[in-house]
């Protein structure tokens, strides 16, 4: 609903907008068109996937996971967890908002001398499925720009949709021009601040091997994810699986169904 019209309903009757909460955040009273659009695109993640060209997770014969962080960078919570993951000798995949990566390139560039992998998380975080093909585009463009301006390095072709939000018109649009969708099949729900032992319980039961972990370096406060990512890691590692990055569950796996795209909650700023 566009501002304007959302202003005069407010004026009119303020009970009528959804209250957002942490759970849901801006898209809270779009769950439904959030979850018709994860319905209306499996068929279309699962062609993706088998191009190479969408992972929800890597192969599960195999032990090896991808760490994942999006809506950074943001200070101080991003360096702090690139110091924990230094200490474990972990990599782990930065899914980054342009703006914050035009107002903190420094941040941007140490994850990436770091040895981490960075990734395109649109410039402003909008739903997608709402935008036109040509809104997409300077979305993901000038994000790459912002990247590559910051690290000196070719934009990633690495792309996470805010939210999970997705179209089949958005996920075709997005391999046309390039890019490499990246969803994830366990998360802490960190963005909703339910403390540090619900986002340790949550990543320790919904990972196994092939899993792509989603948590968050920025979108807010930070500290509860920087305060779990200790206790995550030891869990992670007793078990036996392997920290990779993104690109390297991508090589690995081969061209296989991915996992149905409609239980995923939503990934909330």
């Amino acid at each position: 609903m566009p501002a304007g019209v959302l202003a005069r309903v407010a004026l009119r009757d303020l009970d009528r907008l959804p209250r957002l909460d942490l759970a849901d955040g801006t898209l809270r009273g779009r769950g439904d068109d959030l979850n018709a659009g994860f319905a209306a695109s499996a068929d279309t993640v699962t062609e993706l996937t088998a191009a190479g060209r969408c992972l929800t997770h890597g192969r599960r014969d195999r032990d090896e996971i991808a760490l994942t962080f999006d809506d950074g960078p943001l200070p101080p919570y991003t360096g702090q967890i690139l110091d924990i993951l230094d200490s474990y000798q972990v990599k782990a995949t930065f899914f980054c908002v342009g703006l914050l990566v035009d107002a903190y390139p420094e941040i941007v560039d140490e994850i990436r001398r770091r040895g981490h992998e960075l990734g395109n998380h649109t410039w402003s975080h909008p739903f997608l499925p709402e935008l036109s093909r040509a809104e997409l585009g300077e979305q993901v463009q000038r994000t790459g720009e912002a990247l590559a301006g910051a690290t000196g390095t070719a934009p990633p072709t690495l792309f996470r949709p805010p939210y999970g939000g997705r179209s089949p018109q958005v996920l075709t649009g997005l391999a046309e021009m390039g890019m490499t969708t990246v969803l994830w099949d366990a998360l802490g729900w960190d963005w909703a601040l339910p403390g540090v032992d619900r986002i340790v319980e949550s990543v320790s039961t919904g990972t196994g091997p092939g899993s792509v972990v989603l948590l968050h370096d920025g979108g807010g406060d930070r500290s509860q994810t920087v305060a779990a990512l200790p206790e995550i890691l030891d869990g992670l590692l007793a078990r036996g699986l392997r920290f990779v990055t993104v690109d390297h569950l991508l090589a690995t796996s081969r061209p296989a169904q991915a996992r149905p795209a409609a239980p995923h909650p939503v990934e909330a700023r």
